[in-house]
């Protein structure tokens, strides 16, 4: 889907930007790379990498898991970061119609230089950081408050004097231009003018004058009988254009099919190797672990993954997990959607689990016997691009209904 739209800055007159998945499509195919070699080396569903080269970004979950894909797509064709994101915020805007986010709640996990050590270090501001920082930007702003406000005096000093200026300037010009009232014709030009001598009128010609007032008056009566249904006519036109007019609303929570967990959704693997294999899973993780509480450990080996999650009732978080990097998760209670889960190994409580999915796309939750509280999707995702959970989206979606129909009555 190519929009044929020139960039408005762009003054060279060069023709428009080049979408993303154009772009990705192009070097794809130079370097004869087909999508399904690109999903064995990314992991990434062949779906979600058709949406990407189509623009489809309501194909495509949050933004955050949009990022993570192209980020992945780009570095298998060796293609610059900073342009391939540029490119991506660019379509983004043209076709959703609103910047990207900014993702100030998303994480990039880097690992440490000891692979066995899985403190995950947050590259990206934190959202305290970035409150601190907004802190020092009002401190800076209060020291220039003083010259903002002596510059807007001056400017309506200024501008005060020119309309004052422009105002005397038009009375000026109406006052020559003004209507000095009737004119008087001299006395001796009034005793030479002839008075007029009216005419008398014949019997004929006052009949045929009063047949001719007849006539127009039937003829006006007409004209008023033709005129009354094509007004109503009018009328009813005039309704259905206001009808077609007035947009429907949007809706900020769209009707979303929930499905109350029943299933496993994992399955616990106490004797698979990968539980006394220090790469996969480090011995300081394993001495972390709390019986008391849920112990997640995530670590993509493969490739990268994408997830949003939450711990207790603190706020829905996402993150970027790379090849090679982890996360450690402890609550008393643990739901997550994994974006990329065939990358990744998941180890619950100290052993894997096997989280199989044809989609790519996983939800947990922990511990298991908890499922029937939540619904499917986890975190489903609003218009304004916020996640909330399936029992909150809930609520807010009735709500909205509730009140478009008060709305309609």
């Amino acid at each position: 889907m190519m929009i044929e739209q020139s960039d408005s800055n762009n003054s060279s007159g060069e023709g428009p930007v080049q979408l993303l998945g154009e772009f990705l499509k192009e070097r794809r195919l130079a370097k004869n790379f087909t999508l399904e070699k690109i999903s064995q080396k990314t992991k990434i569903n062949l779906s979600i990498l058709r949406a990407i080269e189509a623009n489809d970004y309501n194909g495509l979950p949050s933004p955050a898991y949009i990022k993570g894909f192209v980020t992945s797509y780009s570095k298998t064709l060796g293609l610059d970061r900073d342009e391939v994101h540029s490119k991506m915020e660019y379509t983004y805007y043209q076709v959703v119609g609103k910047a990207f986010p900014a993702l100030n709640h998303t994480h990039n996990f880097k690992a440490q230089e000891n692979t066995k050590s899985a403190t995950p270090v947050e590259v990206e501001q934190a959202p305290h950081k970035v409150i601190e920082n907004s802190k020092n930007v009002l401190e800076s702003s209060k020291s220039l408050l003083p010259l903002a406000i002596f510059g807007i005096v001056v400017i309506a000093i200024v501008g005060g004097y020119q309309i004052v200026s422009s105002v005397i300037k038009d009375e000026v010009d109406a006052s020559k231009q003004q209507d000095l009232g009737p004119t008087f014709e001299s006395s001796a030009a009034l005793l030479n003018e002839k008075p007029a001598t009216p005419k008398v009128e014949t019997t004929e010609e006052t009949e045929v004058k009063e047949e001719e007032v007849t006539a127009a008056a039937e003829s006006v009566k007409v004209e008023e009988k033709k005129e009354e249904p094509v007004v109503a006519k009018v009328e009813e036109k005039k309704e259905e254009l206001v009808e077609k007019i007035v947009p429907e609303k949007v809706r900020n929570f769209p009707s979303v099919d929930f499905r109350k967990v029943r299933n496993k959704l994992y399955t616990l693997l106490p004797d698979a190797p990968e539980n006394d294999n220090e790469e996969l899973l480090p011995a300081d993780i394993k001495s972390k672990m709390n019986s008391s509480i849920q112990n997640v450990y995530i670590r993509a080996t493969d490739g990268n993954t994408w997830l949003s999650y939450k711990v207790d009732e603190r706020p829905i978080e996402s993150a970027i997990i790379e090849k090679g990097k982890d996360l450690f998760l402890q609550g008393t209670q643990l739901r997550i959607f994994l974006g990329n889960v065939r990358v990744t190994k998941i180890f619950y409580n100290n052993k894997l689990i096997g989280a199989d999915s044809k989609s790519g796309v996983k939800s947990l939750i922990f511990p298991e016997s908890n499922n029937s509280q939540y619904y499917l999707p986890l975190f489903p995702k609003a218009k304004d691009d916020i996640l909330y959970t399936g029992e909150e989206y809930m609520k807010r979606m009735k709500l909205e209904e509730d009140q478009l129909k008060e709305e309609e009555n």
